[in-house]
């Protein structure tokens, strides 16, 4: 209902006049608590004039009440004014003849529709005589309350309906503010019960104010109405007479609040989880290594060094495997990720990444079924990244299925797309995870002992990265034990004269005289000691001026650098490097940790030709050295 300027100054006249004659003294006060609105029938009674009672900031109408009250009043407001809360004092009045009166001065907490506190309004009235005060209390009645009217907060007066046990078992809705239909989406509620026009109300809403009706003891709670799909923030008090059974509720929809702090408590949840699921992740492949380690001290053959070896590589790979998936889905999420696109033959994708997962399906004992179509199948993509999804789903159906079982990769061809599905006959999917599949850390309940664990990440990452090639991916299971299937969906590209592909990695390298910079030791003599092995002639320092000193008298032909050292770091020692005429050309590659792209671009400004992250692929190191090499 909209009205216009001169119809509300009419309206707040009229409110004024009535207010200024009505028995009771009416207030309001601005959310500091000093006076924003004291009705004339104040200034009647007290003698005191507008301007005394605005004096010291708000608070001279103070100056009316008994001294020896004075202080008790003036704290109990402050208290009541400080937490939001209802109050109802007691003290002794002056009135203008110059005598001291009791009166009851009660008031009520008023906000708007965000919560914000806006300040109280409420009313005084002398009760010396009962009879004076119960006549003064009917006649300004109704004026308290078209108080509530104008307000966000809904507000009612209900008569509470009791059994013959006297047991609340319903309530009739007398008044309604304008705010109550928005704050409940009941309509026309006046004169009707809560059972008429929401049968399913719950019982705790009538035990509440059955017992705010017998006993007057107000109550401030939360509670939902799940009919209504709502929850309230109610403040409740007896209205009137203990026989009338009435109560008059002011309430606020605080649906939005809850909804916030259950995705609070459910993130927060979800966070512990995925922090004990990362440590115990991370603890799985530590516990080999180490004990692999101990074996290589004491082993005395290749015999038993050859499957130790084999394991550590497993295990690392994961450690790589888990932190470069967490990287990577944090830079997508922050949107700094970049895919590198080419025309690509989404065949040859298929086949790298059944490359990597084979390993996996292998060790389960799985029937694997591939499916494609003679004719190619080209998109316009990243193939590391889209070997990386198909490699992810896999890797979820030779994890998720028990040993022995099928798995089978099919694609196609459907109008604009290329269609490519992973079908497993493992344990299926809960239907009650589908909601959640794809979101990130997301967990679902695991029986298969095929299940190797993982942070929750995996179909997070591939379907982001599928988003980014303009796809989508789809999961679909019968349910639990009937297997799952995955169709990922990408649009075609156009097909290229030659089909980019990876090429195969160097068996050795050509010889290079390399300085190794790293301020971890084992770190440096490891790689030191593989590249010797490759064929490389190595030295290796361990901080920045030791690298100056070392390139100076050993001239290398190539420098694989640190970044973040102590004394001088990787950036600097690249930018003194790059003003020496003899390390002009050299090439500066970046073995670091540090691998977002804002690293990226400071390793370029500061003058490395080349950027790799910790720990390096050993293969894709091999190529840019031989590549150097050649040229």
């Amino acid at each position: 209902m909209f009205v216009d300027a001169a119809e509300r100054r009419r309206s707040e006249a009229r409110f004024r006049a009535m207010v200024d004659t009505a028995p009771a003294m009416l207030w309001a006060t601005n959310p500091d608590g000093s006076l924003a609105f004291l009705s004339q029938r104040w200034r009647q009674y007290t003698g005191q004039t507008e301007q005394e009672t605005m004096q010291r900031d708000g608070f001279g109408w103070l100056d009316a009440v008994h001294p020896a009250d004075r202080p008790e009043a003036h704290r109990i407001f402050l208290d009541a004014n400080r937490r939001y809360e209802p109050f109802s004092l007691d003290y002794r009045l002056r009135r203008s003849d110059g005598e001291y009166r009791w009166a009851i001065d009660s008031g009520q907490p008023r906000f708007d529709a965000r919560g914000g506190f806006l300040g109280y309004v409420g009313s005084v009235i002398d009760v010396h005589e009962r009879k004076q005060a119960e006549r003064a209390l009917g006649e300004s009645e109704e004026k308290y309350r078209t108080l509530f009217e104008p307000i966000d907060e809904g507000f009612c007066i209900v008569e509470v309906i009791f059994d013959e046990k006297d047991e609340a078992i319903d309530y009739r809705f007398l008044e309604v503010n304008p705010a109550f239909e928005r704050q409940t989406g009941l309509i026309a509620a006046q004169g009707k019960t809560v059972r008429e026009l929401a049968p399913e109300h719950e019982r705790h809403w009538f035990e509440i104010y059955g017992r705010i009706a017998r006993t007057g003891e107000a109550a401030r709670f939360e509670r939902p109405a799940a009919q209504l799909h709502r929850w309230y923030d109610v403040y409740a008090w007896r209205h009137g007479e203990p026989e009338d059974r009435r109560v008059a509720i002011l309430f606020n929809d605080i649906t939005a609040r809850k909804k916030a702090e259950e995705a609070l408590r459910e993130a927060d949840r979800r966070k512990d989880e995925f922090l004990a699921t990362l440590a115990h992740e991370l603890r799985n492949p530590l516990a080999p290594l180490r004990n692999a380690i101990e074996l290589l001290r004491r082993a005395e053959d290749d015999t038993v060094a050859r499957p130790i070896q084999d394991i550590m590589e497993r295990q690392v790979s994961h450690l790589v495997r888990l932190v470069d998936d967490l990287m990577e889905l944090s830079r997508i999420t922050r949107g700094t990720f970049e895919l590198r696109r080419e025309p690509l033959e989404l065949q040859t994708v298929l086949r790298n990444a059944v490359e990597t997962a084979k390993p996996l399906i292998d060790a389960g004992g799985h029937a694997l079924h591939i499916r494609l179509p003679h004719e190619p199948l080209h998109v316009d993509g990243d193939a590391v990244r889209l070997a990386q999804v198909f490699a992810n789903l896999l890797n979820n159906a030779a994890k998720y299925t028990e040993d022995g079982g099928e798995i089978v990769v099919e694609g196609q061809r459907e109008g604009s797309e290329a269609i490519v599905t992973v079908t497993d006959t493992g344990e299926g999917i809960d239907p009650a995870l589908f909601p959640k599949l794809f979101d990130m850390f997301s967990q679902g309940h695991r029986t298969s002992t095929r299940s190797q664990g993982g942070l929750g990440i995996g179909l997070a990452l591939a379907r982001r990265l599928v988003e980014m090639h303009g796809g989508s991916v789809h999961a679909e299971s019968a349910g639990i034990g009937r297997g799952s299937r995955f169709t990922v969906r990408l649009p075609l590209g156009k097909p290229s004269h030659e089909t980019k592909g990876v090429p195969p990695p160097a068996s050795h390298i050509v010889p290079h005289r390399v300085l190794v910079v790293d301020d971890n030791e084992d770190a440096a003599t490891s790689l030191g000691m593989l590249l010797n092995f490759l064929g490389a002639d190595v030295r290796v320092a361990h901080d920045g001026p030791a690298a100056l000193s070392a390139f100076d008298a050993y001239r290398p032909g190539i420098v694989l650098l640190d970044i973040g050292m102590p004394v001088m770091d990787g950036y600097e020692v690249a930018r003194v490097l790059r003003t020496r005429a003899d390390g002009a050309r050299v090439p500066l590659v970046a073995l670091t940790g540090w691998g977002q792209e804002e690293d990226r671009r400071r390793a370029r400004e500061a003058g490395f030709d080349y950027h790799m992250v910790k720990p390096a692929d050993i293969e894709a190191l091999q190529a840019l050295l031989a590549s150097l090499a050649v040229r």
